[in-house]
């Protein structure tokens, strides 16, 4: 059960990735970047911040803020912006705490990632 938790939450699939069709998906892609230079050490950094930042909101919102674990899993969803993570966190908790944590965080995150994604155009282009 946990290493599906773990793998649902923190790896979850989009459409098309397992797609054997090369003009469907996107694995041919992830697999010829991982055969490059700095494939391996990007997805190893990728990880690395996902898994800490997953890790780090879980806990202190849980042990330090007292944020119920559902409400919780919902707001790490809306933080990566992952409506998969949502559909499983709302699985493992049958309640609307997920969807309310999701719709409390998700605006502000999809914000700041497009800003930053400009910030970072502007400052290395």
């Amino acid at each position: 059960m946990c290493f599906v938790f773990l793998l649902f939450f923190f790896f979850p699939a989009e459409d098309g990735i397992r797609d054997l069709v090369r003009s469907r998906g996107l694995g041919d892609v992830y697999k010829r970047q991982l055969q490059t230079g700095n494939g391996p050490a990007l997805f190893l950094a990728g990880t690395i911040i996902t898994c800490v930042t997953a890790f780090t909101t879980l806990w202190v919102g849980y042990k330090v803020l007292k944020i119920p674990m559902g409400l919780l899993t919902g707001i790490l969803a809306g933080l990566q912006t992952q409506p998969t993570v949502l559909g499983f966190a709302q699985e493992q908790t049958h309640n609307e705490l997920p969807n309310i944590g999701y719709a409390t965080v998700y605006p502000v995150a999809m914000i700041t990632k497009i800003l930053l994604a400009q910030v970072i155009l502007i400052l290395f282009l």
